[in-house]
């Protein structure tokens, strides 16, 4: 597993090729933790609660968890070229709350398919969920290589409140570098399906959701949502000869699915996830 290979794991995941700095546009960068960062790390759970609901689309498959997350001591590095940025940590305590992950299930695995502020806002994680604890301490940013003149400014810019105060977006996007982690095998009684609808008109089936009040949707659509990977946008339909209606695409739909039987979209197919190590 990830944090079972220790600092040399979580490295691997972050600077791989097609790893989580490559799937989000972060090409050229290298961003390395320590080994006591990862060794000391400690998370405490309070709260879980589990939502697993599947058949219509979006599946509600998440988990909203509430703890404590320590590390004693550890160094994050962050290189581009020539240039390194290095920040230290120690006694850091962060309280998260109302975390939620969710779970996707390409090919039957247990995936992390995003993450979130609580179970009724399906925007994506902010700082809402995270709060650092006073007693955590960080160095200013520290600066080495390149330009001399450049690595001042740095120094004299990035003091130690400056990065204390960024700490909890930094870690929203640390948290989220993992989506498209896979967890476990296990989960092939979990994969979601759904029925489409037919429409008349392309322009109908094209535009934008209405759901329930269970949060499925009802009118067949799918553009307009968001989800905690971004909004949803560019499902189109293809018309159906047998039906003589236009139907949404199973290929275009966000998820990783197929149409596997007339009309019903399944997931079978393999989203991005770092590589196995």
């Amino acid at each position: 597993g990830l944090l079972k290979d220790g600092a040399a794991g979580v490295n691997r995941h972050l600077n791989a090729p097609g790893g989580a700095l490559d799937a989000n546009g972060f090409h050229g960068l290298q961003l390395v933790v320590s080994d006591d960062l990862v060794d000391t790390l400690e998370v405490q759970l309070d709260r879980l609660s589990v939502v697993w609901r599947i058949g219509c689309w979006p599946p509600a498959r998440y988990v909203v968890a509430g703890g404590i997350l320590r590390v004693r001591s550890g160094w994050v590095r962050l290189a581009a070229g020539d240039f390194t940025l290095e920040v230290h940590l120690s006694d850091g305590i962060v309280w998260f709350t109302d975390l939620r992950v969710e779970i996707s299930c390409p090919e039957g695995v247990f995936t992390i398919d995003g993450f979130g502020d609580g179970a009724l806002n399906t925007g994506a994680l902010s700082t809402a969920s995270l709060k650092l604890a006073p007693e955590t301490k960080v160095s200013g940013i520290r600066c080495s290589g390149g330009w001399g003149l450049w690595c001042w400014w740095v120094r004299h810019l990035a003091p130690e409140s400056f990065v204390w105060e960024q700490l909890p977006t930094i870690l929203v996007d640390v948290i989220q570098s993992f989506t498209g982690f896979a967890l476990a095998n296990g989960c092939h009684l979990s994969r979601n399906s759904f029925a489409l609808l037919p429409y008349v008109h392309k322009e109908c089936c094209e535009e934008n959701y209405r759901s329930d009040h269970n949060g499925c949707l009802v009118g067949g659509q799918f553009n307009g949502r968001f989800m905690p990977q971004g909004p949803v946008e560019g499902v189109d339909c293809a018309y159906n000869k047998d039906l003589m209606s236009f139907q949404a695409r199973c290929e275009a739909v966000p998820g990783s699915y197929t149409e596997k039987s007339p009309g019903v979209c399944w997931e079978v197919g393999l989203p991005w996830r770092p590589p196995t190590y």
